[in-house]
């Protein structure tokens, strides 16, 4: 007799009894599953593309979003958004107190699901240091840019019968040294120990007429590498003479040190602003240092020559130099990235200067910038009065009325006036910063104590027991106290 496992008995209307076993159960929820699976082989294979794509499309939205989630969080090198100079404490330290980079914790399971990330976040550790210490460049001088520039915001346009008004006024033109500060000869040096290159034998120096570049210079953290580059412009000029009008009270020994070092023939003043003048609300800076360098040369009865006014922080072609040696009364040449129209000077036409392109006019009858001109000293002699005033904007304009010029003394120079040979870069600057650490580990264990008190002498930050950010050593990537390293 066959085996009844697989036999059932009809019932009476002729069909099979329902069956309710197990096997019988997940037998049909298979088959109900079947149904959704593509039938065909083609189709198969769109369903698995769909599916794979629809994976990566997920992944790139979600990697969009640990990317911008980092971002936000990080502010990285570079951002200029003001952030603080303090590292808060649990930032880059773990529960325990150890230096652990905080990388390591956000980006552990990135690197677990995606390694693309992990390279990411390794290139992120890597700047992270970087970010984390740097000192925020929000911070700026709360005193405007040393610049002869007269094109600021701040200066309204007034209207020419204004200008003329001033003009009258009887203290555009103070010539009472009375009410301002005295200058003070620092040191002197006339022997030139130089060695650069040029186009011209030594033999030869003594046919040229020496320029006398008067740089108007103010304390400030930036003061030291301004003064540096400049040099090493004028390392490369024969028969120049340089006055370093500092506006300080005093003769900082440090800028006479650091103006040794270059060989360059120098006077260093030390020429204050007036007192009157500090609470004002536009400063005229670099005023009184002009006026110091003028007197200087007055005292000194140097009537051969040129005089240039050279900023600390411009830019400067050496062509400049031997266009303005041979000025007979007043030469002029542009000066670029000065205000809207990002040059300033004179208007040109047949060899002779018809105008001026200038972005603020302000009634000015000479709209020009302080390093767009230079100034024969024999001509200058002849003007014994020329100042030049404290009135900020004004400054061009009116010494160059108090010399007596005319437009057809004006000898255009750079190729008829075609070619910038000076620029008016301007350097950001920054308040100067202490550094939190402790003066025990100011002296001779290491190089911190010569470190610092050169930073001090240069105006650049110092170092204190009290304030400032705290002081970080670090070493294979780790924060370390000074004990660490110095006990």
């Amino acid at each position: 007799m066959p085996s009844t496992a697989l036999y059932r008995p009809l019932e009476s209307n002729g069909t099979r009894p329902l069956q309710t076993s197990t096997l019988r159960t997940s037998s049909y929820a298979g088959s109900k599953g079947r149904s959704f699976w593509p039938k065909t082989a083609s189709s198969r294979r769109l369903f698995v593309c769909a599916l794979i794509l629809m994976t990566l499309l997920v992944y790139a939205v979600w990697c969009a979003v640990i990317n911008n989630s980092d971002d936000s969080r990080g502010g990285g090198y570079g951002s200029t958004t003001a952030q603080a100079t303090s590292l808060p404490p649990q930032q880059g330290e773990n529960k325990n107190g150890s230096h652990q980079p905080a990388i390591e914790n956000e980006g552990f399971i990135v690197a677990k699901v995606a390694p693309l990330m992990l390279e990411k976040l390794k290139l992120r550790a890597a700047d992270d240091p970087f970010n984390r210490y740097s000192t925020s460049s929000s911070l700026s001088y709360s005193s405007p840019s040393l610049s002869s520039s007269t094109h600021t915001a701040s200066i309204k346009t007034n209207s020419s019968a204004s200008a003329r008004d001033m003009l009258s006024s009887s203290n555009l033109l103070d010539n009472k040294l009375a009410n301002e500060s005295p200058s003070t000869l620092c040191t002197e040096l006339f022997n030139d120990t130089r060695l650069f290159i040029q186009d011209r034998p030594r033999q030869e120096w003594a046919n040229l007429s020496t320029i006398y570049f008067v740089t108007p210079t103010y304390p400030r953290r930036e003061q030291v590498p301004e003064l540096t580059r400049l040099a090493y412009t004028l390392m490369h000029v024969p028969r120049l003479h340089w006055i370093v009008a500092n506006d300080h009270n005093g003769c900082n020994p440090y800028l006479d040190t650091l103006l040794n070092r270059f060989g360059i023939p120098y006077t260093h003043l030390a020429s204050p602003m007036p007192q009157r003048y500090h609470k004002a609300e536009s400063k005229p800076r670099g005023v009184a240092n002009r006026r110091a360098a003028m007197q200087w040369l007055r005292q000194h009865n140097i009537t051969t020559g040129v005089l240039y006014f050279g900023d600390d922080d411009n830019t400067y072609d050496l062509k400049l130099f031997s266009e303005i040696r041979d000025t007979k009364h007043v030469s002029m040449f542009p000066v670029g990235l000065i205000a809207n129209y990002g040059i300033s000077g004179p208007v040109v036409r047949k060899g002779k200067v018809i105008g001026f392109l200038d972005s603020w006019v302000a009634g000015r009858r000479w709209p020009v910038d302080m390093a767009g001109f230079a100034v024969s000293l024999a001509y200058m002699a002849e003007r014994p009065n020329a100042t030049m005033p404290y009135k900020p904007g004004y400054e061009e304009d009116y010494f160059l009325r108090s010399i007596g010029l005319t437009l057809e003394m004006i000898e255009p120079k750079g190729n008829n006036c075609t070619e910038i040979l000076v620029w008016h870069t301007q350097t950001k600057n920054h308040e100067r910063t202490m550094v939190k650490l402790n003066h025990e580990y100011l002296d001779d264990r290491s190089n911190l104590g010569a470190l610092f008190k050169a930073l001090t002498d240069m105006g650049v930050s110092g170092a204190s027991d009290s304030e400032g950010q705290k002081a970080i050593i670090s070493k294979n990537g780790k924060a370390k106290a000074l004990g660490y390293f110095l006990s």
